[in-house]
């Protein structure tokens, strides 16, 4: 007789990206991929991250804009960072279906494999707390934060998604070679919005503080990081110098502060309700984490701060981040809800965490 062994963690995790599909892409799409026309279409900017990679997809490079698109004037250099638009472009040649529909596809994939990758994030921290952690991620595909995905916040939000995984190569950095995926990963987040290469570098900079205060900072580690930045510099020269000469002059930092987003729908820490006192919880218990450099708590302590730098004139680059705050914070509700519930079930097993993470 053959014997089924059921693992809950990986049926928990079934479910959960099932429900991930159908709340997200999903509903969104009329459980369709392929559709007639732009479907679900809801601000100017989807329509004009749409066009621009129809129109790579029909020039066959991004050399330079459409006339179309840049008032008629030929050979004007494309000035967008051009990877979601690339991607968007081979998958829909792959597929066969239109850029209107891989492009909207293609960021939701993503945003879902992200919450995956922090979900791994946790798990090396703590199993039941990376559990628990799992509904929480839900709150970044409804409203609010789900604005990101309706109004085509798409290339900040592909952005969030490389910016994950340098949160997951930091776990790994003091292995040999990474060099090699930081330099892919660095490129990835100048090339799909360049504004979270500045959030990429508060998080390391933090990183590196706690850890030259804990005193274990490994030589294998600068290493990996200096080749790995230059290499990427030299991957990504060519954009960046389009960068300084567009971007960096129209929408250069000046000091601002801006409490609200003037506009939009923005989402706000009072947004998570009753769930922040879980969140609240799971940050004081992380303090005592830091001593032990753990990557996913500095990580999520660093997106918490630099989706308030909105106070300090980073606007709409703060507020953009805060579409994955349930995804980043998701940690120290778990963390949070675990240490919590401790004190009332002192004998914790993994069958709780699935428990609580359905129920919720």
């Amino acid at each position: 007789m053959v014997k089924i062994k059921f693992d809950i963690e990986n049926i928990v995790l079934a479910v959960f990206l099932t429900i991930l599909f159908f709340i997200g892409p999903g509903a969104l799409f009329n459980h369709s991929i392929k559709h007639d026309y732009p479907y679900n279409y809801l601000s100017s900017d989807a329509f004009h991250h749409q066009v621009r990679a129809e129109a790579i997809k029909d020039a066959g490079n991004f050399r330079y804009e459409a006339n179309y698109i840049s008032k008629g004037f030929d050979s004007v250099v494309g000035r967008y960072p051009p990877l979601i638009y690339h991607l968007s472009a081979v998958f829909s040649y792959a597929s066969g279906i239109e850029t209107y529909d891989s492009i909207y596809f293609l960021v939701y994939f993503f945003v879902i494999i992200g919450v995956f990758v922090v979900y791994l994030l946790i798990r090396n921290f703590n199993k039941n707390v990376a559990l628990i952690s799992l509904p929480l991620t839900i709150i970044a595909f409804t409203l609010p934060p789900s604005i990101g995905f309706i109004y085509g916040h798409w290339p900040s939000l592909l952005g969030q998604f490389f910016l994950i995984v340098f949160a997951w190569w930091i776990m790994n950095s003091e292995l040999e070679n990474t060099y090699i995926p930081l330099s892919v990963i660095l490129t990835s987040i100048i090339l799909s919005h360049t504004s979270e290469t500045v959030f990429a570098f508060i998080f390391l900079l933090i990183f590196f503080i706690i850890k030259s205060i804990n005193r274990n900072i490994k030589k294998t580690e600068i290493k990996n990081i200096v080749i790995g930045i230059l290499i990427s510099f030299l991957l990504s020269v060519y954009y960046i110098i389009i960068f300084l000469n567009t971007w960096a002059k129209s929408e250069s930092y000046s000091f601002a502060v801006e409490p609200i987003w003037q506009g939009n729908p923005g989402f706000y820490i009072l947004g998570f309700g009753a769930l922040l006192m879980f969140i609240a919880t799971g940050i004081l218990f992380s303090i005592i984490k830091l001593k032990e450099s753990r990557a996913v708590v500095i990580f999520a302590l660093a997106m918490l701060l630099s989706g308030f730098l909105n106070y300090i004139g980073f606007g709409l680059r703060s507020f953009q981040l805060r579409f994955f705050w349930p995804i980043y914070l998701s940690v120290f509700f778990g963390f949070g809800a675990y240490m919590l519930l401790k004190f009332i079930i002192k004998k914790w097993s993994m069958t709780y965490s699935a428990v609580i993470s359905v129920a919720l």
